[in-house]
């Protein structure tokens, strides 16, 4: 039971002071979890897009398609510019990484399926 008289408002109880520290570093981690999933989530996106334009791009240039290679040629070079510049922007490390290399796969299977409908087999 608590006393009443000898309890100071401003001083909070020791369990709640460490809950309260615990908290604040557990907001902080949320920031950079949610700013970590966001730059995954890009660089996916990048990468699963970037790659789907360069096997479409290969299906082009063996049909010898000038305007969907010309296209295609347009888009590599726009996605390569945007993930470069946000890599090079965002702190480095390994979800970046993951991401890359699963949005490289992602987008190369996404790529064949999309290319035999746009361009036939």
């Amino acid at each position: 039971m608590i006393n009443i008289t000898s309890y100071n408002r401003d001083l909070p109880e020791p369990r709640l002071k460490g809950l309260l520290e615990r908290i604040r570093i557990t907001k902080v981690n949320l920031n950079a979890t949610i700013i970590g999933i966001k730059s995954f989530a890009i660089i996916f996106g990048l990468q699963l897009i970037l790659y789907c334009v360069v096997t479409i791009n290969t299906r082009a240039i063996a049909q010898a398609s000038i305007p969907a290679t010309v296209f295609t040629d347009f888009g590599i070079a726009a996605l390569n510019w945007a993930t470069i510049r946000f890599i090079a922007k965002h702190q480095d490390n390994a979800f970046q990484f993951i991401s890359y290399l699963l949005g490289s796969i992602s987008g190369s299977t996404v790529g064949i399926l999309l290319s035999k409908s746009l361009l036939g087999s």
